[in-house]
Formats: structure tokens, C-alpha cells, sequence
């Protein structure tokens, strides 16, 4: 699935997704996976360097991995309606920041 660039898994009743299904997916721009019962984001997810697009709203997800913050080529983000402990909310602002000064979208519970 190397050629593989949207993936949309937005309303779905997945509770995990598989590191590999990231590291398998290096092109990857655009990830959907709002509404779902996802209660983490595996650490894979900061090796997609072309992610551009990240919706991961309205999940069971309580913490980001800390690589998150390597994601350097984020626009889009919605992380809304997730209830993230202290540490990740610090995470979402400094990285909000990062977007909003790339003149891009970041929504998270404390914004």
C-alpha cells in the first residue's frame, strides 16, 4: 500500500489500528479516523513525513505519543472532543501553534 494517500476510517467501530498499518503507508497525506472507539495512536503515526490532513476526533484517545510533535508537515488537524490528560493538552497548544503559524487549521479540546 505504498502508493496508498487518503485513508478514511471515520465512523468506524476500531478500538486500535496496527503500528505497521503507518510504517506501511509512507505516503500517506490525509487520515480520517473521527467517531471511531480508538483509545490510542500508535507511535508509527509521527513516520508520515507527507501527512498533511489528520482528523482523529471524537475517539476514546486520552494521550498523543510524544513524536507526535515530528510531524512537521501537518495543515489540518481536528483532535476535538477527546478527553487528553494534561501532558498531551500541552502537546495540541505547542503544536497548534506550529500549524497556525504555517497558516493551517489545529482544533482540540482546549482551543
Amino acid at each position: 500500500m505504498p502508493a496508498l494517500e487518503t485513508l478514511e476510517l471515520a465512523k468506524n467501530h476500531l478500538k486500535a489500528l496496527p503500528g505497521d498499518i503507518f510504517t506501511s503507508c509512507p505516503n500517506l497525506t490525509l487520515l480520517n479516523v473521527s467517531e471511531s472507539p480508538l483509545e490510542s495512536m500508535p507511535e508509527e503515526i509521527s513516520g508520515l513525513a507527507e501527512l498533511n490532513v489528520l482528523f482523529w476526533a471524537h475517539t476514546k484517545t486520552t494521550t498523543l505519543p510524544a513524536t507526535f510533535s515530528n510531524l512537521s508537515n501537518l495543515q489540518r488537524v481536528n483532535l476535538d472532543g477527546n478527553q487528553f490528560d494534561d501532558e498531551t493538552m500541552a502537546l495540541c497548544s505547542k503544536m497548534q501553534a506550529e500549524v497556525e503559524g504555517r497558516d493551517g487549521f489545529f482544533k482540540h479540546s482546549g482551543s
